[in-house]
């Protein structure tokens, strides 16, 4: 893929994925049409939980040097999700860099997944495959969402998916504090595209200003890749976002 991308954008062949102690993170396969992404400077992908439940998670892109040494502060990863349940998936998002940002283009980049602010491990490791694994679902976190999808489609940009939100616990919760992710898969199950974004209700929708627990909100989301038909699967994920005030501000009362 590497010969297919413009010379700025900095994306070594090598890569690898690199956990905090406890945690197991499988790859799932990206199809072609991600490479459209990695042209514009975005790499997208998901990863499989195959171990418990994952709480206070963070993933971001570290680039290396020729011996895995970490060149430059770490990329975010854009897609907030903090928490997956076994089995479940963990979608990433991340702006590369341009080449010309480094004194020597990096070598490789390393997909790090860090549990409670976990150091994630300095090299590969074997993983038991005989250890027992508790496939227990996670506990509710601070905001308990549902998803209602009502359309997917092709349109003359790209894709566009739209839906509901319901929040079923956690509000009231001001709507630039909720991060919506979706992971769009094809019939294979391989990545075609990772969307984000926060709702964006009509001010007569909110007379308070806040998503209230049990209303319904509608938002949107798209993107500019061609995606055509080969959309099949569509998760969805709700993030509180940190300093989201849960309640309306008052003095000495705000989160």
């Amino acid at each position: 893929m590497r010969s297919t991308l413009p010379q700025w954008v900095a994306m070594p062949r090598d890569a690898r994925i690199l956990t905090s102690d406890g945690l197991e993170m499988r790859p799932l396969k990206n199809s072609a049409v991600t490479y459209e992404n990695a042209k514009l400077g975005v790499l997208v992908g998901a990863l499989r939980n195959a171990g418990g439940c994952a709480r206070n998670l963070t993933v971001r892109l570290q680039y290396t040097d020729d011996h895995w040494r970490p060149l430059g502060d770490p990329i975010e990863n854009e897609a907030r999700v903090s928490q997956v349940d076994p089995g479940a998936a963990l979608p990433y998002r991340f702006r590369l860099r341009r080449n010309d940002e480094f004194k020597e283009p990096p070598s490789g980049y390393i997909v790090q997944v860090a549990e409670d602010g976990k150091a994630v491990a300095a090299t590969l490791q074997w993983v038991d495959r005989n250890r027992k694994i508790d496939t227990s679902p996670c506990p509710p976190t601070d905001l308990v969402t549902t998803f209602a999808e009502k359309k997917r489609r092709a349109t003359l940009s790209g894709y566009r998916v739209d839906g509901t939100l319901t929040v079923n616990n956690g509000g009231p919760v001001r709507p630039d504090g909720i991060m919506l992710t979706a992971l769009l898969l094809d019939e294979g199950g391989e990545v075609l595209e990772v969307l984000t974004g926060i709702p964006e209700p009509k001010p007569k929708e909110l007379p308070s200003g806040f998503i209230e627990n049990a209303q319904v909100i509608a938002f949107s989301l798209s993107t500019g890749i061609p995606l055509g038909k080969a959309v099949q699967t569509v998760q969805f994920f709700a993030e509180l976002l940190p300093g989201a005030r849960l309640v309306p501000e008052s003095p000495g009362k705000q989160e």
